[in-house]
């Protein structure tokens, strides 16, 4: 059966994996290309410093230490923001492997029960995902409604919804600020239950036993601890008006902007690396000298002559 926000969430889904791919490669070759230039600009600098402060500022305000410095600053916060995401990201998965084993549950079928005294419904799993959901909660739905429930998670099971949206996230964590950022990946996880609430409806048959489930779970002040990298049975508020009719899902202008701003800043690195940069291809020997003279207070110029824009054996590449 026809599903709009399966299509939706795929094609998000595939964005995002796109543009991450694609900024994470170009961002390590502009980086490649761009520190070395940086890193040389600051040995002359530190050179010059230990030398003779005559040269510091004919060195600062040359256009190969600006560029490099701009270039090599820009890749290095860049580099900074995907560490952090991507430490960010573990740390959530780490939480979620540990809230898992707190429950001490050890099963091979595809629905847990939790003895827990919240009404508590998720999917967890990133190769086997399993629905998980509290006695409580099945207690307080009719047979039609825990259909309906069961159903939906079932969607996410199907669909592997904890690995992707892990991914996702951690796209979302790597990729520095830009317009709409978090609005386009609200929208994901929106339409992601969206996407369960129509398989739901299109297994059934009908809307109704989802909508009431939905009701209940808010009228039973649903209060799982919402932990990261779980399918959450979560976006109430925003899932009722849509399946009611009352609010259509308006996620085209939004994912049209979010998208473009996303492929302009994978575009970013691609513009830097075709720009020329500041580089020593020996900057090794150049570091040693550097050592050496810090050492044994010695004056050996690096890259043998010290010029301040195009040292000799140094290039712009």
């Amino acid at each position: 059966m026809n599903n709009i926000f399966k299509k939706q969430t795929n094609r998000l889904f595939i964005i995002y994996c796109i543009s991450g791919f694609a900024y994470i490669t170009l961002l390590l070759l502009l980086s490649i290309r761009a520190l070395p230039g940086f890193f040389m600009q600051v040995l002359f600098l530190a050179d010059a410093i230990i030398k003779s402060h005559s040269e510091i500022s004919p060195i600062i305000f040359s256009d190969a230490f600006i560029k490099a410095f701009v270039s090599g600053g820009i890749s290095m916060g860049l580099i900074f923001i995907a560490v952090r995401g991507i430490s960010s990201s573990t740390k959530q998965l780490i939480i979620t492997s540990k809230f898992l084993n707190s429950l001490k549950i050890k099963s091979k079928v595809n629905i847990v029960n939790l003895d827990v005294t919240d009404t508590s419904v998720f999917t967890a799993g990133m190769i086997t995902p399993k629905v998980y959901i509290s006695s409580k909660l099945k207690d307080s739905l009719t047979s039609e409604q825990l259909k309906a429930v069961l159903h939906h998670e079932f969607s996410h099971c199907k669909d592997h919804d904890p690995l992707r949206g892990f991914i996702v996230q951690l796209i979302n964590n790597i990729l520095p600020k830009f317009p709409f950022k978090n609005k386009l990946k609200d929208i994901y996880f929106t339409s992601v239950e969206l996407k369960s609430d129509e398989h739901s409806k299109n297994i059934l048959g009908k809307k109704r036993p989802i909508i009431e489930a939905l009701y209940s779970i808010l009228s039973n002040d649903f209060s799982m601890s919402m932990q990261p990298n779980l399918a959450h049975f979560s976006n109430m508020p925003e899932r009722i008006p849509v399946l009611v009719g009352a609010k259509k899902f308006n996620f085209k202008l939004v994912t049209a902007l979010s998208s473009f701003f996303l492929f302009a800043l994978v575009s970013l690195p691609v513009l830097a690396y075709t720009a020329k940069f500041y580089n020593c291809e020996h900057i090794e020997d150049c570091i040693q000298i550097f050592v050496n003279n810090l050492q044994s207070n010695s004056s050996e110029n690096l890259c043998s002559m010290h010029s301040m824009d195009t040292p000799t054996s140094c290039t712009s590449n």
